[in-house]
């Protein structure tokens, strides 16, 4: 079975984990929600009896199931509501081996969920210390929270801790330094004053491995506390106040293996001091607008597997320094003034599997022959009219073109490992070779050979609708609303799409569309239209879908 994962519309972002960023839930108002009422409901069995006679085995469904937050919020539940006292025992040492192989991450205590449980506890007369606190080991939470500090000192086993929108004088930073077993430390949008931020507490935490600073008013860090985090392995500073990086300090973090330097406004990037970490992995630099590349440095950084070079003044971009970077994996680069790829410099990247250009004026692609074991091509938003992927490339599993609005033709045949291919906002893209089983799902032979539609972009990709005569496109159950409808009615999930969007109609040869007035229009070949004729190739926009008309002959 061929997979597709479609990405983002915005852009190249290449998927990190399968795993779902849990804060990105927490700020969710249909999260928070659910957080609240999840705790308030009794859990049900799957007849829709509440939960007595069979409590092992919902307990055993939830934990065999695939990890997620949301089988995590129901095991609370379920554990919190257990039916029997004799057997809760058994039944949370069965819930502890079975979450020994979950993500930390999915193992989370939200402050939504702490607060019912709290005011559950209460009304219930349980003592402040609950066994069910044991499980947890990540905490997210932000400000505005009526949230007492002291709660924290339940989650004896935490390893991970994030804080967003909170009032730095408000964080009991002794509490946070309190946690033996705490691997990593977020803090995001923390609100002045700055000085309240007790830095020497880091110092406390030596099996810190992970410290994230992101949109935090600091103007200066204490590197001298930073630096005694000997075990720390990953770094990450964006969009900080500060003018300056003590990089005699950051040089001592010999353990570290990631560093991430992200719309800082510092004068001056040391290269050198980045030759006292012989064990970094992974170097990301974004937005540095006043540092200029040290390609001599760079090159030098021969463990280096993960580069990520965005929006920095690159001067004369070293393709040469790249390409000695031996151990890489993954490059990207983006909205660089780059305007030709030296595809010779990176033949000796014999690990290199992704490789990610955005937002880059290429005056051509040239030959990418040479990248054998290429295995993920980003080619987003660089203003390409056409791409042919040459022999060399025949293992390539992940092709992203989204954002050439010009690009018309496209060649895949050689790519014979292809699995996913975006093409998001490629409005005018008229010809495709060799993607047939993407699309369809099937063999070349086996494609439709009649007048037919098939989705090219965005939700339901490679769906085929069949035109034999007059039909509607139009949002799922649509054929409800308004008049009856002549012909075929198709039916698509997206709510970008009306409920009654469009019209074909067939006169012999001749296939007509008509746009009845939906609310996003209907775009042929990245113009608005109202009515059009159809030729073979045309691309249609309907809403976020975008469909390509095929008219064999």
């Amino acid at each position: 079975m061929v997979v597709i994962i479609h990405p983002l519309p915005h852009g190249c972002q290449r998927p990190v984990s399968t795993t779902p960023h849990i804060t990105d839930h927490l700020r969710s108002s249909s999260f928070q929600k659910h957080a609240v009422l999840t705790m308030r409901r009794p859990f049900f069995t799957h007849t829709g009896e509440p939960m007595v006679e069979q409590p092992f085995a919902i307990l055993r469904e939830v934990l065999t199931g695939e990890p997620s937050f949301y089988r995590w919020s129901n095991l609370l539940d379920i554990l919190f509501d257990w039916p029997d006292s004799s057997s809760f025992s058994l039944a949370f040492q069965y819930a502890e081996e079975h979450l020994q192989t979950w993500p930390d991450e999915l193992r989370l205590i939200s402050p939504w969920l702490l607060a019912e449980l709290s005011g559950r506890r209460k009304r219930k007369k349980f003592e402040l210390r609950h066994p069910l606190w044991q499980l947890a080991r990540s905490l997210a939470f932000g400000g505005g929270l009526d949230f007492d500090w002291k709660h924290l000192r339940q989650f004896e086993q935490l390893k991970i801790l994030r804080l967003w929108h909170t009032p730095a004088d408000e964080v009991d930073w002794k509490v946070i330094a309190g946690f033996s077993q705490l691997e990593e430390l977020s803090l995001e949008h923390l609100t002045p004053p700055a000085s309240a931020v007790e830095w020497g507490r880091l110092e406390e935490i030596p099996q810190l491995k992970r410290l994230y600073l992101k949109d935090v008013p600091f103007k200066h860090v204490q590197w001298s506390s930073i630096s005694q985090l000997r075990g720390l392995e990953e770094l990450q500073l964006d969009h900080l106040m500060m003018t300056e990086i003590d990089w005699q300090a950051l040089g001592r973090l010999t353990g570290l293996k990631k560093l991430s330097l992200q719309r800082l406004r510092i004068d001056l990037f040391d290269w050198s001091s980045l030759l006292a970490l012989p064990q970094l992995e992974s170097l990301h630099l974004e937005e540095l607008l006043r540092c200029h590349v040290d390609w001599d440095t760079l090159s030098t950084l021969k463990r280096l597997k993960h580069f990520t070079l965005r929006e920095l003044p690159v001067g004369d971009f070293s393709w040469q320094a790249v390409g000695e970077l031996e151990a890489l994996h993954t490059l990207h680069l983006e909205h660089l003034p780059i305007t030709a790829v030296d595809w010779d410099a990176l033949d000796h990247l014999s690990s290199l599997r992704s490789l990610y250009l955005c937002e880059l004026p290429l005056q051509s692609l040239g030959d990418m022959s040479t990248l054998l074991p290429l295995r993920e091509l980003g080619l987003v938003r660089c203003a390409l009219r056409s791409c042919t992927i040459p022999p060399g490339l025949s293992r390539l599993r992940a092709l992203d073109l989204s954002g050439n609005r010009s690009l018309s033709y496209l060649d895949v045949r050689e790519a014979q490992e292809l699995q996913t291919l975006s093409l998001q906002e490629c409005r005018v893209l008229r010809e495709i070779r060799g993607a047939t089983s993407i699309l369809y799902g099937q063999s070349t032979e086996d494609a439709p050979t009649h007048p037919h539609f098939v989705v090219i972009a965005g939700e339901e990709l490679g769906r085929a609708f069949s035109v034999e005569g007059n039909c509607v496109f139009g949002r799922v159950g649509g054929e409800k609303h308004g008049d009856p409808i002549e012909g075929s009615f198709f039916e698509m999930k997206c709510m970008s799409i009306s409920p009654v969007h469009c019209r074909v109609d067939r006169t012999g040869d001749v296939f007509i569309i008509r746009d009845l007035q939906s609310l996003e229009g209907t775009s042929l070949n990245g113009e608005r239209v109202t009515e059009a004729v159809l030729r073979h190739g045309d691309c249609v926009e309907l809403g976020r879908i975008l469909l390509q008309w095929r008219q064999p002959s």
